[in-house]
C-alpha cells in the first residue's frame, strides 16, 4: 500500500513481444502468495491457489507485436490463513524464459544414483521433451562433469518424448556433510550439431538409510540428525529473502553444529536447496498441509521441482493437522499422499510432523514426532518396533 513503491513498480516496463517464429515464451514464478491469477493481454494463463508452489505458464499464444501487458492478481483477502508469516504477492523471483518449440520439459530432467560403491557408480538420467512433433532428427547429449570441469561420463542418443540414459562413473566422489562434492549434469538438445536447448543440474552421489533401531545413515555412516525448523521468512527482513541472507544463516547454523533443515512448513525458495547442496546440509522438504484442495498439486510440484537435490532426505506430507491425526480419514489420506510421493520419487521415504495423534502416522513411512510430551516415543516403539521414526519438532 506504499504509494511510492506502487509507482516504482508501475514504472517498470516488461520487454515482452512476439519473438522469432518457432520460439516459445514462458513466465516462471517461484512463488506468489496466494490464490494468484496471471493474465497476459487479458487472457487468463492460469490460477494457482497455493502460495508456496512454483509454477510456469506458456505465454506464446497470447504475445503480440509491440507492448504486452502481464498482470498478476493476488487474492489474499483470507489473510488469517496461516500459522506463520507468509508475506503477500510476488515474494520470490520471476523468470522470463525462451525456448524452441520442441524443448526440454520443465522439471523434466532427473537423475537417480542406482548403484554406488567406492569403485563405481551408475547414474540413471530421465529426460522429458515437450512438443514432440518436432523431435524427429534431434539428438540428446548428456554429460557429467566433475568439480574441476572434466567430463567423467557422457552419452549421445536420438531424442524421444521420454528418454532414459545411464552413465557409469569410475571411483565416484560422494556427497557428504563435510565434503559436499557436486558433479554437474549437462543435458543438450541438438539439431544436427547445433544446440537448441539445454539445462544444467547439480548431482550429489550419496546413499541414505533408515533403521527402526539404529536411526539414520548417510553413505553407510550412522549419525544423529541435528536439525532446526526454518520458516521461509527472515524475521524483520520479511518473506522476500536475499540469497546472501540465506547463505549467512546456513553458514552460522552449520558452525553451531546443525546438520539438517526442516522446511517449516512448506516448499521454500529454490536458492535454499541449492545452498544446502553446496554447504552440506540435510533437508526435510515439507508440504503446506494435508486438508486443502490443492494438497496433491503442491506435493507434486514440490517433488517435481526439488527431486534432484542430494540434500533432501525425506518428503514431509504435512504438519500438525490435529483433526486428522486421530481420524481414519487422516490415515487414508496420508497413505494416498505417500503413494503419490513414491510414484514421483521411489528413492525417498515420507514423514509427517505429528502433534500427538496415533492414527495418521500409521500411513507414513517414517513416524515424525513433534514434542515428546505429547508423543510417548518408547511406548510407540514398543507397539510398532519396526516403525521408522524421526524427531520432526523437538
Amino acid at each position: 500500500n506504499d504509494p511510492a513503491l506502487g509507482q516504482a513498480i508501475d514504472d517498470q516496463v516488461l520487454p515482452l513481444s512476439r519473438g522469432t517464429e518457432g520460439v516459445s515464451s514462458f513466465i516462471y514464478f517461484e512463488g506468489v502468495y496466494n490464490r494468484s491469477s496471471v493474465y497476459l493481454n487479458g487472457h487468463l494463463l492460469g490460477y494457482r491457489p497455493s502460495g508456496f508452489a512454483s509454477f510456469l505458464y506458456d505465454m506464446t499464444p497470447y504475445l503480440k507485436a509491440g507492448d504486452n501487458v502481464l498482470a498478476v492478481r493476488v487474492d489474499h483477502s483470507r489473510y488469517a490463513d496461516c500459522r506463520w508469516y507468509t508475506g503477500s504477492g510476488i515474494y520470490r523471483d520471476v523468470w522470463y524464459i525462451e525456448a524452441p518449440k520442441t524443448h526440454l520439459a520443465q522439471w523434466g530432467t532427473g537423475w537417480v544414483c542406482s548403484k554406488l560403491t567406492d569403485a563405481s557408480a551408475k547414474v540413471d538420467v530421465d529426460v522429458a521433451i515437450d512438443n514432440t512433433e518436432g523431435v524427429n532428427g534431434l539428438k540428446l547429449h548428456v554429460q557429467l562433469f566433475d568439480a574441476n570441469g572434466h567430463v567423467v561420463a557422457q552419452k549421445m542418443v536420438s531424442a524421444k518424448a521420454a528418454n532414459k540414459i545411464s552413465l557409469n562413473v569410475t571411483r565416484p566422489h560422494r556427497w557428504d556433510l563435510n565434503d559436499p562434492y557436486l558433479y554437474l549434469l549437462r543435458t543438450t538438445l541438438l539439431k544436427g550439431n547445433q544446440p537448441i536447448d539445454g539445462n544444467e543440474i547439480n548431482v550429489g552421489l550419496r546413499s541414505l538409510q533408515f533403521d527402526a533401531n539404529k536411526g539414520f545413515a548417510l553413505n553407510g555412516r550412522w549419525m544423529k540428525i541435528k536439525g532446526v525448523c526454518l520458516h521461509h521468512d527472515a524475521g524483520t527482513l520479511g518473506a522476500a529473502v536475499p540469497d546472501d541472507v540465506w547463505r549467512r544463516r546456513l553458514e552460522n547454523l552449520k558452525q553451531m553444529g546443525v546438520n539438517a533443515i526442516r522446511c517449516a512448513h512448506n516448499p521454500q525458495a529454490p536458492v535454499l536447496y541449492d545452498l544446502c547442496d553446496e554447504l552440506g546440509m540435510l533437508v526435510i522438504d515439507e508440504n503446506r498441509q494435508m486438508g486443502i484442495n490443492d494438497q496433491f498439486d503442491q506435493l507434486q510440484k514440490m517433488i517435481a521441482r526439488d527431486l534432484n537435490h542430494p540434500c533432501i532426505i525425506l518428503w514431509s506430507i504435512g504438519n500438525e493437522e490435529w483433526a486428522m491425526e486421530h481420524s481414519p480419514k487422516g490415515e487414508k489420506l496420508a497413505r494416498l499422499m505417500c503413494e503419490e510421493a513414491h510414484r514421483l520419487d521411489p528413492t525417498r521415504l515420507c514423514t509427517y510432523g505429528n502433534a500427538g495423534g496415533r492414527t495418521l502416522v500409521k500411513g507414513v513411512d517414517v513416524f515424525g514426532y513433534n514434542y515428546i510430551v505429547q508423543n510417548p516415543i518408547d511406548e510407540y516403539h514398543g507397539r510398532w518396533p519396526q516403525k521408522l521414526a524421526v524427531g520432526t519438532e523437538e
